[in-house]
This record gives C-alpha cells, sequence and structure tokens, in this order.
C-alpha cells in the first residue's frame, strides 16, 4: 500500500496523477477497508468521476446511510450511476433487509436506461434465500428480463432448489 502512495506523490508532483491514478490507489484503500485514505485521496482529487464515486461507496463499510448520502450526491456532480454503483447500494441495501428500496432501484436503474445485469439480480436473490424470504422472490422474478442476463447465467435456478427445502418451513 505505502508503495502506491509513494507512486502517486511522485506522480502529483510531476504532474501527472488524474483522475484514474486516483480511482486507482482509492479502490485499493476500498477494498482494505480504509475509509480515512480513501476520504483524504478523494478531497485531495481536482476531478472525480463515477469511478471514484463508486469506489467510496464500497469503503463506507457497512455504513448504509454514508453510503446512501454519498449516492445522493452522484448527479450534482453532473456524474450517473453505472451498473456497478448501483450494485454496490443495492449490496448495502440488502445487506440491511431494505429489500423493498433495493427492488425500487432496480426499478430507478431502467428508468435512467442502466440495464440491471446478472450480478444485480444475484446479490437480491441471495440476500433473500440467505433470509428465507421466499415471497420477496416474486417480486425479484417480475422483474427479470432476459435482455438483463443474455448468457443465461442466472442464480435463479438454484433458488428453486433451495426453495423447495426451504419451503417445508414457514414462508
Amino acid at each position: 500500500m505505502n508503495d502506491a502512495c509513494i507512486m502517486l506523490k511522485e506522480m502529483k508532483s510531476s504532474g501527472l496523477a488524474n483522475t484514474t491514478t486516483y480511482n486507482i490507489v482509492i479502490n485499493v484503500y476500498s477494498k482494505d477497508g480504509n475509509t480515512k485514505k480513501a476520504a483524504m485521496l478523494f478531497q485531495d482529487m481536482v476531478e472525480s468521476d463515477t469511478m471514484t464515486y463508486t469506489s467510496l461507496l464500497r469503503v463506507t463499510n457497512g455504513r448504509l446511510d454514508k453510503a446512501l448520502l454519498l449516492f445522493g450526491k452522484l448527479p450534482s456532480h453532473k456524474l450517473a450511476a453505472n451498473t456497478i454503483t448501483y450494485n454496490t447500494i443495492i449490496h448495502g441495501l440488502c445487506s440491511t433487509n431494505r429489500f423493498v428500496d433495493a427492488l425500487t432501484l432496480v426499478d430507478e436503474m431502467r428508468e435512467k436506461g442502466v440495464l440491471p445485469n446478472r450480478v444485480t439480480y444475484n446479490v437480491i436473490v441471495r440476500s433473500l434465500l440467505r433470509r428465507k424470504k421466499l415471497i420477496m422472490l416474486v417480486p425479484v422474478l417480475e422483474r427479470y428480463t432476459p435482455e438483463s442476463n443474455p448468457a443465461g447465467h442466472f442464480y435463479f435456478v438454484d433458488a428453486r432448489s433451495i426453495g423447495r427445502r426451504i419451503g417445508r418451513n414457514k414462508i
């Protein structure tokens, strides 16, 4: 990690540091869970992009309120969320049992022309299955469309078999 900081400082002093450079280092901090350093680098940036915000969303470490605030700032910076950005927020919502909000976000994605992908649905389905909320799979199935997963790899195949086992209990 120190190597990345040294490289960034050298690039910055040489005038070579750009948004991509910062994004790479912020993403590394994000994956390491180093909130403070990622936030410091973000404050140091002259320009940011959607990738910057997506990396920062990951570093919120389960603090969904902070992630939602950051997500809400995208339009004011003239940035649009992409599928990865939405998936990051949807994951946070599902992790805190806010499935209705997650499904609302899927609808928002479509309205804004951002196509949900296999990851989008898998995050929701896996979370619902883990929490044995099978009845909530119906709205997910209603939102799923083949164009969001042209390769056909989808978690619903497993959902049916797991659902049968869990379905013997209360839904």
